[in-house]
């Protein structure tokens, strides 16, 4: 990837953007880094390729040879909502199932857990 440096006397400085005043919870830290851990891996640039230009090319030849281009379909509804806290505390409870094929996963153990903090507020 290639990015752009500047000097610092050629960024704009930006009043109230850095860091919020917002106390972070233990909890919530732990599942962050559960998250970097379950999800690091070695950089294969093999293993990604972007087809964007592939496929604007081959839409461009169909449109010089005269041939109809279909418009994508736009979703007729929206996804539904998700808890996002219960959803990545499964997603971690499965990635850790995969990195040890020994332990067990509860995979009510997160619903339960979201459940009872809702009732407690």
């Amino acid at each position: 990837m290639l990015h752009t440096m500047y000097y610092a006397e050629e960024v704009r400085k930006v009043e109230g953007f850095g860091a919020p005043d917002v106390e972070l919870k233990e909890a919530e830290v732990k599942v962050a880094h559960q998250l970097i851990e379950a999800l690091a891996d070695e950089w294969d640039p093999e293993k990604y390729k972007d087809s964007f230009q592939e496929n604007l090319k081959k839409l461009i030849e169909t449109k010089l040879e005269g041939g109809e281009v279909a418009e994508v379909e736009k979703p007729k509804k929206l996804a539904p909502v998700v808890d996002l806290m219960a959803a990545l505390k499964q997603s971690l409870a499965q990635m850790e199932g995969k990195k040890k094929p020994a332990a067990a996963v509860d995979s009510e153990e997160p619903a339960a857990a979201v459940g009872k903090s809702k009732r407690g507020r």
